[in-house]
């Protein structure tokens, strides 16, 4: 006798996303995810981040930088850009002081140094974080197949209250304006912010900018009715239920582990390791030669009536990088020029102590030119140039 035995059928992933609690490590957001990619990001065998530096633990030009009205505005910590318009002063430092936040070690410490009580329309206070195009293909904003995107970070304000921020676009017309919440002072909270596809705009999706991050700091801008949405508006900053950061000098603002990635779902902060993160910032900032107990040196060559040494940048950097000297700001260095006896032969040249900096190259390779000018006479084919500037050494920007 043969007995059969039949039983319903049932949608396996529906029963395992009933349960009251995942299957495994994410195993339940496994089960709804709707891509390859989502669920490849859930798993953690993508680069999910789309940011760099997120954790603000690479700080290669080093130090706290301090921002007196406009004039300090520029990058500092790697990727992020700082900016006031304001009369206030704030400094921006790298901390890993105890609280440490959940997921990190280091984190942006923003403190108000010079109040500002009366921010005027056109005010405002912010940093920011760009993305290359590159990095922002799997998007596919900018095409009918764009994808949800979502920010996550964690914040320790003093106050509590309302803060806000914006995405833009490069063309700085076109904004995603958020608001996230502090809802007990001084205390670390995540924040999560879902982003809208966008699929209208044109978008750099090479080596230029394809959109920007900001956090605003303070400002007046009223646009709490376009808060959650894409909107056309020029160089948006937030909400105007923002917090101001200059009410006191008491007031401070915290920022880490920031991470934007396409999906629906805040997974946790992408750990890379300290060189991965170093030479991704090394794409768009470099400080090289790094001048660190000698005196590094190279040939002179000449040409025509001109004398230069050339270095090669053993990095692949977004595009020609502008090089200053980290001591003037500027592209005049220090350096001398010896002849094969090891004898001072730098009054052979016009610019004598004092050569210039320039790059040049193409497709992310490029090298560094210390320029002496026109040479005089005499045998210069066995001199050497040595590099004598400002520690930590010479800047080289390729920001966005």
């Amino acid at each position: 006798m043969v007995v059969r035995v039949s039983k319903p059928e049932f949608n396996l992933r529906e029963k395992l996303t009933e349960l009251d609690h995942p299957v495994g490590t994410h195993g339940s957001q496994i089960m709804k995810s709707r891509t390859i990619s989502e669920t490849a990001n859930l798993v953690g065998v993508n680069r999910k981040n789309i940011l760099i530096n997120g954790d603000f633990r690479i700080n290669q030009r080093g130090g706290t930088r301090t921002l007196a009205g406009s004039a300090n505005n520029g990058h500092g910590i790697d990727q992020w850009y700082f900016h006031n318009s304001t009369n206030a002063t704030y400094t921006a430092s790298v901390s890993s002081a105890s609280p440490n936040p959940p997921e990190v070690y280091h984190y942006l410490e923003l403190a108000c140094t010079v109040v500002d009580h009366s921010i005027t329309s056109g005010q405002y206070a912010s940093i920011t974080t760009s993305i290359e195009g590159y990095n922002f293909q799997q998007s596919m904003f900018g095409t009918p197949h764009a994808k949800p995107l979502t920010l996550s970070f964690y914040h320790r304000h003093t106050v509590p209250g309302v803060y806000s921020g914006v995405l833009r676009t490069a063309a700085a017309n076109f904004n995603y304006v958020f608001e996230y919440e502090q809802s007990t002072g001084d205390a670390w909270e995540k924040a999560v912010v879902y982003i809208k596809p966008e699929g209208t705009q044109a978008y750099n999706l090479t080596t230029g900018k394809a959109l920007s991050l900001t956090f605003s700091l303070a400002d007046v801008t009223h646009l709490n009715d376009w808060v959650g949405q894409w909107f056309s508006h020029t160089y948006a900053h937030g909400s105007d239920r923002q917090i101001n950061l200059f009410e006191d000098t008491s007031h401070k603002m915290r920022f880490t582990a920031v991470q934007l990635e396409v999906g629906s779902d805040a997974t946790p902060f992408e750990q890379r390791s300290y060189q991965e993160e170093l030479a991704l910032c090394q794409r768009y900032f470099l400080v090289w030669p790094p001048r660190s107990g000698g005196t590094p040196a190279w040939p002179i060559y000449t040409g025509g009536s001109q004398a230069s040494a050339y270095i090669w940048i053993p990095y692949t950097m977004r595009t020609t990088p502008t090089p200053t000297d980290a001591g003037t700001g500027t592209s005049t260095t220090t350096g001398y020029a010896y002849n094969n006896n090891g004898q001072s032969v730098s009054s052979r040249y016009a610019n004598n102590t004092s050569p210039t900096l320039s790059c040049g190259g193409q497709n992310g390779h490029y090298s560094l030119k210390m320029d002496f000018g026109a040479y005089g006479s005499g045998g210069h084919e066995a001199d050497v140039a040595s590099w004598n500037g400002t520690s930590p050494g010479i800047f080289l920007s390729a920001e966005l």
